[in-house]
């Protein structure tokens, strides 16, 4: 058994558990399904990502065990079977009442339906993973009659967005007979020179008595607060009104360049842009520039704003800063990523959803011809629509979870009063259309 500790910014959403949705269409899945999904997940990991097998434990480490069996599998799995049910209507938002949904911004009250992608045993916090020395990683499998629910629910403390996109790409790809295009993340793969492995202390840290009642008074407390008043929402952003919007956003960028001292000039080369690796992104982490306050956002013209980003963007480029970034890098220990640890990406702490590609994931599902021989044929399918769950919600918390053909799909967690009153803004600049 391999034992490293948390690091410092993966004990920041220790206590979150969350859940990536994935729907698939496909007609008349076969009751295989389960089986063949459940075989193409375990040897994926068994035989390309060691690391998605790890465990979190008390004192908040992390054990990745060396053999595994029955009795040590690489991950839960749960399924269930649905075939004479159809998929339920609220697992996708209904676009049907709005007239050319690709015009402007959608926003739609998000039904519950995370216990679709959840086994009836799911943990949805991190004590159960911890006290019963579950898998970090629980897989969950649903199978209706025009459509295949998978659901991979994970502590954050382990896996991130990429973390788990790397984990499904390589499923994917077991399920497809494809698993040898896959890399492997070897486990032992150290991608920081700092990380080694530790031995096992006699004890296991025990965190403070007195400090765990404390927080859960407080989190109890926060609970009885915001009960009835949190509420999740859709936001569906169509790919004509982003590149609308970064137009104009351009358009203010070369006139603000030519009224520009030529060294404050904001250059819009090809060169001078951050290369678009899951790295990169999560460099930034470290970089101490301040936020731009949510009442700017609210208030600044696109123009302003895409000025203050791209000045941003080019002081993350300073030499001072590069080189306080990579002394960071250096000195600290595995990231997320350390879990598949794939080399090239194994570093990194966290990445944009939208980063993760998880609408390109392209799984192979068996399903049965109409016929009295009862035919199977196996369809290529890529998910129809993903969704996000988070079990330790915070206030304004967005993710921009994926994209598909036409748009980009994000979930927003807020107070229903803060959502009812930006939802006014964003109609009165944006065009935003509601279903709340």
């Amino acid at each position: 058994m391999d034992i490293r500790p948390i690091t410092a910014l993966d004990r920041i959403p220790r206590d979150v558990v969350f859940t990536l949705g994935l729907v698939l269409r496909a007609s008349r899945p076969s009751q295989r399904v389960p089986e063949l999904l459940r075989t193409a997940l375990f040897t994926a990991i068994r035989e390309k990502l060691p690391r998605a097998a790890t465990r979190v434990v008390r004192g908040l480490r992390i054990h990745v065990p060396r053999i595994l069996d029955e009795t040590t599998p690489p991950a839960t799995f749960t399924s269930e079977l649905r075939l004479d049910e159809p998929l339920p209507n609220n697992v996708v938002p209904d676009l049907s009442r709005f007239s050319d949904p690709n015009t402007s911004p959608i926003l739609i009250s998000e039904h519950d339906a995370s216990k679709l992608f959840r086994g009836p045993a799911c943990a949805t916090t991190i004590t159960p993973f911890v006290k019963d020395h579950l898998p970090a990683l629980h897989a969950h499998v649903a199978v209706y009659q025009n459509a295949v629910l998978i659901g991979l629910t994970a502590v954050h403390a382990a896996f991130d967005s990429e973390g788990l996109a790397t984990v499904l790409r390589a499923w994917a790809a077991a399920s497809r007979g494809e698993l040898n295009d896959i890399r492997s993340g070897p486990i032992d793969f150290f991608p920081v020179n700092t990380s080694a492995l530790v031995a096992q202390a006699a004890a296991e840290g025990q965190p403070d008595p007195w400090m765990n009642q404390r927080d859960l008074v407080l989190h109890y407390l926060w609970e009885l607060l915001t009960a009835g008043k949190q509420q999740s929402v859709v936001i569906r952003f169509p790919k004509r009104w982003v590149q609308e919007q970064k137009d104009l956003a351009n358009e203010y960028l070369l006139k603000d360049n030519s009224q520009a001292d030529p060294t404050q000039r904001l250059s819009s080369s090809s060169n001078d842009i951050i290369t678009d690796k899951s790295y990169i992104h999560n460099a930034t982490l470290y970089y101490a520039a301040p936020p731009i306050p949510a009442n700017v956002l609210a208030t600044d013209p696109l123009g302003k704003i895409a000025a203050r980003l791209r000045r941003a963007v080019l002081d993350f480029r300073n030499g001072p800063v590069l080189a306080e970034l990579a002394y960071s890098c250096k000195h600290r220990d595995d990231g997320k990523l350390f879990v598949p640890g794939q080399p090239g990406v194994g570093w990194t702490y966290q990445s944009s959803w939208l980063q993760a590609r998880l609408g390109a994931i392209t799984f192979a599902l068996e399903t049965t011809m109409t016929t009295a021989a009862a035919v199977t044929v196996v369809v290529n399918v890529r998910p129809d629509y993903v969704s996000g769950y988070m079990y330790d919600r915070a206030v304004n918390l967005g993710l921009v979870v994926f994209e598909d053909d036409e748009a980009y799909w994000a979930t927003w967690y807020s107070n229903k009063n803060a959502i009812a009153r930006n939802a006014a803004i964003l109609k009165e600049r944006y065009g935003l259309r509601t279903a709340l």
